[in-house]
């Protein structure tokens, strides 16, 4: 049945997805409570009455969210779907509500659009306090899946222990049918210190035969034809070497280019990217506002 599976493998997993969802969303609110102490700290004036010697350490928090965006590429809805502190959520929606976008092109005319978000947050020790910034921010498609069909899980890699991470391009029509699949980047991983490197192409073989059957949202009635989502697959077992909770980049080869894209559509950047996420490499929103290391 698609989105489950028995087994040794954690792939897909209701009960697993919801498990890692909830001690992000614990960790979420505990970072976002000491953000907005030292928040209150630094604009209250206690922040100078610290402990000597008593190192402060950054702190980090990713966001997830939703904007959308006219015709002329200005913010008129966002909503973040990850709770913040009510003071933390003030500085961010009001940062977000400033923020202007190239237009979204349909048939060479303007139209208003949708978008997931996804945004890095970090409050770093300055002047006796905490300034807080956005690190990062990414965007990626509101398309979401249907129906999912689970991957066999290779057998000489189940029984070795080893699993993989995959970065996998997917060509979705308006529809929502999954036309082709090509897999940009991939590692195994293990606890083990030799693995056979041939193993990575069976996951690619099962990514493939399993993303081919899946179903998408259909497009708007103004979509291309065509839309390439980037996302992302992982196979584990007890054995491998992983943590749940959170993507760790992949390593740093040269990622394999998407066969129907054009050359100037093949940079696309994938960090952070987390399963269940995807990112639209074609017809997507583009920021014009610069927004990356800016403080709120």
């Amino acid at each position: 049945m698609a989105g489950s599976y028995s087994g040794p493998t954690i792939l897909y997993i209701p009960a697993v997805e919801r498990h890692d969802r909830e001690l992000a969303l614990e960790k979420d609110i505990g970072a976002m409570n000491r953000i907005l102490l030292a928040l209150l700290l630094l604009t209250s004036g206690f922040a100078q009455a610290q402990t000597p010697g008593e190192e402060r350490k950054p702190l980090r928090l990713d966001v997830d969210g939703e904007i959308a965006i006219d015709q002329q590429g200005v913010v008129y809805q966002h909503n973040l779907s990850t709770i913040l502190a009510p003071d933390v959520k003030k500085l961010v929606d009001a940062a977000i509500s400033k923020w202007r976008f190239e237009p979204v092109l349909r048939n060479g005319k303007p139209v208003a659009a949708k978008s997931d978000m996804y945004l890095t947050l970090t409050a770093r020790p300055a002047d006796g306090g905490y300034r807080l910034s956005i690190e990062r921010v990414r965007f990626h498609s509101s398309r979401q899946a249907t129906h999912k069909i689970a991957p066999a899980y290779p057998l000489d890699a189940l029984r070795a222990g080893v699993g993989a991470d995959l970065l996998v391009a997917l060509r979705v029509d308006r529809e929502g049918s999954v036309l082709d699949v090509a897999v940009v980047q991939g590692e195994l991983v293990s606890k083990r210190k030799r693995v056979n490197p041939a193993m990575l192409k069976s996951f690619e073989k099962a990514a493939k035969d399993a993303y081919r059957k899946w179903k998408y949202e259909p497009g708007d009635g103004d979509a291309a034809s065509d839309t390439t989502l980037l996302t992302m697959m992982s196979f584990s077992t007890g054995d491998s070497d992983r943590v749940l909770g959170g993507w760790k980049p992949l390593d740093k080869t040269q990622p394999n280019p998407i066969p129907w894209l054009p050359a100037a559509q093949q940079a696309f950047d994938a960090e952070g990217l987390r399963q269940g996420q995807s990112i639209a490499l074609d017809g997507g929103v583009k920021l014009q506002t610069p927004v990356a290391g800016t403080s709120l």
